[in-house]
């Protein structure tokens, strides 16, 4: 009887998912990766308006490790990003390198 319950437990669970988002539902994936990306633009922003070096490092990662974040959740889900979070992620890698560079002559 105990099997039986389970068994129905898992195949309830099965079609419970939601496909690829699992238990996330499409449309809170596309706004929690939309709303990921807008951080990414605003810290992105951030990073060159600031005048201190280490506040602009600090703003561009913030920048990549949100981006980065929304790319693996749209890639995880088969959510399609509004913006292309891979030139984001690039441009500030490249920010995060002159940065350091330039912290550390």
């Amino acid at each position: 009887m105990a099997l039986l319950l389970v068994l129905l437990l898992c195949l309830f669970s099965k079609f419970s998912g939601g496909g690829k988002g699992g238990a996330m539902g499409r449309a809170q994936a596309e706004r929690v990766c939309a709303a990921a990306a807008q951080r990414a633009a605003f810290y992105a922003q951030a990073s060159l308006q600031d005048e201190t070096a280490a506040l602009a490092l600090l703003h561009a990662c913030e920048c990549r490790a949100h981006a980065a974040a929304a790319k693996d959740l749209a890639e995880r889900t088969g959510v399609v990003p509004r913006q292309d979070l891979l030139a984001l992620i690039e441009d500030s890698q490249d920010q995060i390198d002159a940065l350091v560079q330039e912290l550390h002559g």
